[in-house]
């Protein structure tokens, strides 16, 4: 199963998020059945408790006050995780070996080593938008936004069309509809930088 980030989850949460129509539809697929379901890594909790923290991501459009207001927004990507079915890696040792080999030899930030790392334990994939992630040998990055139609084996170069990502939006919206609060619950997540790493 491949890894996502937190950015791939954020977007998919997140109406405002730039990546948001990509992010829809790959999981769409993921509901679908056409694609594998992906994993989670426990760093990825950590790195959005941390963004929180230090107001790199703004829940509900408004940095959290006190642990109470932590643990709600916590709480809700718990939820949404629960809801999508996305698991969570177990941490094996080895993966924050290989995560400082990957920042020596790729120069990889602290926890994007980690989500390379652990994407080379099991599966040898991980889904995200960041290019960084081509530099890291054996190492599959599969961009969401780049899956029209295709497989996660099988890349293609165009983007997904506009009539296409108003098709995936509705899908989306039909998808959450039996619980329709939990990606707007989130707000505006992240401040306007919604690509600067946490860390």
């Amino acid at each position: 199963m491949p890894v996502i980030e937190a950015d791939l989850l954020l977007a998919y949460l997140t109406s405002k998020d730039g990546h948001h129509a990509g992010a829809a539809k790959y999981f769409s697929r993921i509901m679908s059945g056409e694609l594998t379901k992906p994993v989670l890594t426990p760093f990825a909790l950590q790195e959005l408790e941390l963004g929180v923290r230090t107001e790199k991501i703004l829940p509900h459009g408004k940095a959290v006050k006190n642990e109470e207001e932590v643990a709600a927004f916590m709480t809700e990507i718990c939820e949404a995780l629960d809801f999508y079915g996305i698991a969570i890696q177990p941490i094996e040792c080895g993966i924050f070996i290989r995560a400082a080999e990957i920042r020596k030899k790729y120069g990889l930030a602290y926890y994007d080593s980690h989500h390379a790392s652990a994407a080379l334990f099991y599966d040898k994939a991980i889904v995200s938008t960041d290019r960084q992630y081509d530099r890291v040998k054996d190492l599959k990055r599969i961009d969401p936004s780049k899956l029209h139609g295709a497989s996660e084996d099988t890349l293609p170069s165009e983007t997904i069309p506009e009539s296409e990502m108003e098709e995936e939006e509705d899908k989306f919206e039909e998808a959450i509809k039996n619980k329709p609060d939990l990606p707007k619950r989130l707000g505006k997540a992240r401040k306007d930088d919604a690509n600067e790493e946490v860390g």
